[in-house]
Order: structure tokens, then C-alpha cells, then sequence
């Protein structure tokens, strides 16, 4: 199935939740970021961009561990979530989430559906992994 966000008829609301690579951190950019955050940041920004949305907020936890849920903009894009400022969240793989795969499964499987849009990246083709409470669907980009 060949399709993008942009055919569905919702006002989308994206968040970009972008978090560092723990074998990048070292390789520190101009401004201070990883290149895993610049790179992430590029993927994300393209997918936005390619399917005509709007970007509402980005969140990076730029050093902070992927092993705990427990990070400053992953609860701030959860607040927001909750305060309804936004309806989609976008990331590069699972991994960017959390590495901890109970915890990230529960968000998407449970809490992402029941409140948001959640496409990631499928990671084995250039394509977007679609869920919500009724459906999957892959997104070529």
C-alpha cells in the first residue's frame, strides 16, 4: 500500500522525538549535538516536510540513556500529548524511543493508539510503520 499521512483528512499536530545514539555521543557537531540528533533531526524534518505537515514541537533527549523512560523531553512530549497540543509523534526506528522494549512496546502498542498517530520507521525498507487502534499500514517515503 502506497500512501502517506497527508491522505488522511487530520489536522496533524507532529512532534519530532529525536534521542541520541550512546555510541554517537562523542562525536559532538558545531552546535554542541550529536551527529545521530543532526541526522535524526534531517529524517525527520524530510518525512515532515515530503508529506506536508506541520512541525508542533521537537523533543530531544540529547545524552540521556534510551534504558529509562524517565528522560526531560520524552515526559515533556507526554504532557503535551495529554494536553492535546499534539496528535502524531514521529521518530527514526523503535530505538529512538527506548531501548528498554516492554516499556516502549506499552507506548505503542497501548498508550500511542489510545491517544495519538505513531509512524516509525520500519527499518528494513525506506517506509513508515503506521498504527493505530484498527490498523497498520506501510508508508513508502
Amino acid at each position: 500500500m502506497n500512501q502517506s499521512v497527508s491522505n488522511y483528512s487530520k489536522e496533524w499536530k507532529v512532534a519530532s522525538y529525536i534521542r541520541l545514539s550512546k555510541e554517537d555521543e562523542k562525536t559532538k557537531g558545531v552546535f554542541g549535538e550529536s551527529e545521530s540528533v543532526s541526522n535524526q533531526r534531517n529524517l525527520l524534518m524530510s518525512y515532515i516536510n515530503d508529506n506536508d505537515l506541520t512541525l508542533a514541537g521537537e523533543y530531544v533527549d540529547d545524552g540521556v540513556s534510551g534504558t529509562t523512560f524517565d528522560r526531560p523531553q520524552f515526559n515533556a512530549m507526554i504532557e503535551d500529548i495529554e494536553r492535546g497540543h499534539i496528535n502524531m509523534v514521529i521518530t527514526k526506528d523503535m530505538s529512538r524511543l527506548g531501548r528498554d522494549y516492554i516499556q516502549a512496546g506499552h507506548y505503542m502498542d497501548q498508550y500511542f493508539p489510545s491517544k495519538i498517530f505513531y509512524p516509525r520507521m520500519c527499518g528494513i525498507c525506506p517506509c513508515w510503520i503506521i498504527s493505530t487502534h484498527f490498523w497498520t499500514v506501510a508508508v513508502t517515503i
